[in-house]
């Protein structure tokens, strides 16, 4: 699934979008906000993967919206996917040119954001790895994806912990893995990143997550809320109720 964040201060223009990209089932979103830096703030937090903004807004603290965006990007590491709002066509050879994904005229059309998304999906969805190489001098160690029950910190090693029961271990952080692992994999705690194809229990009141039928339990972290509300969007989309 891709996450997205919407800078608007018009409510009705909001709650287009998202009753358009829930329909999709791809695409959840990780929240709102109608002020440029308090939506800054919260983009470097939750990192989503793409942001509607509308680029008409007036702010005294953000002359320049353009400017703002290629300043968030510098923050973080995964590329962000800016798509203008705006009731002025002739601002949208500017955002192109300022290397945004697409632009949308408002007000909005539901067409115009059912091809912008479906257009991210076609562009986006690409079949994950299904090894990991680690190399370790001269050594290769080849692991099966589907083989990762979680990942854990070891100072500045990382261990593997695999299904079988065994741990191979690499000599780099696991910051670093967590930019490189396919999408199943998300970080829940300093301490950890897991597999979400063995996860069999969540309990969210506890923060608790239970792998590999419920035979290995860990802890969430509320410094990772975001990817806790990414895996309960996730679960919802295919939950069966049996209350």
């Amino acid at each position: 699934m891709h996450s997205y964040f919407i800078i608007e201060n018009h409510q009705t223009t909001i709650k287009i979008i998202q009753e358009i990209l829930e329909e999709q089932g791809e695409y959840y979103c990780i929240g709102t906000s109608d002020d440029y830096e308090e939506g800054m703030n919260l983009i470097l937090k939750h990192h989503p993967d793409m942001v509607f903004i509308n680029i008409d807004q007036v702010d005294i603290n953000t002359p320049d919206v353009f400017a703002y965006c290629r300043e968030m990007q510098n923050y973080i590491t995964n590329k962000i996917f800016f798509i203008a709002l705006s009731n002025d066509e002739r601002k949208a050879y500017q955002a192109l040119k300022n290397k945004f994904y697409d632009y949308i005229i408002k007000p909005l059309r539901e067409l115009d954001i059912r091809k912008t998304a479906m257009q991210f999906l076609k562009d986006h969805n690409v079949l994950p790895p299904q090894t990991l190489c680690l190399k370790s001098y001269k050594d290769y160690t080849i692991l099966k994806m589907n083989d990762i029950l979680f990942l854990e910190a070891d100072n500045n090693a990382t261990d593997f912990i695999l299904v079988s029961g065994k741990k191979v271990s690499a000599f780099k952080t696991l910051k670093t893995f967590e930019a490189v692992l396919p999408a199943i994999f998300i970080r829940i705690h300093h301490s950890y990143i897991v597999n979400t194809d063995h996860i069999s229990k969540i309990s969210f009141g506890k923060l608790k997550c239970s792998l590999h039928h419920n035979k290995i339990h860990l802890p969430f972290s509320k410094s990772y809320r975001h990817n806790l509300d990414y895996l309960e969007n996730a679960l919802e989309q295919n939950a069966v109720s049996y209350n």
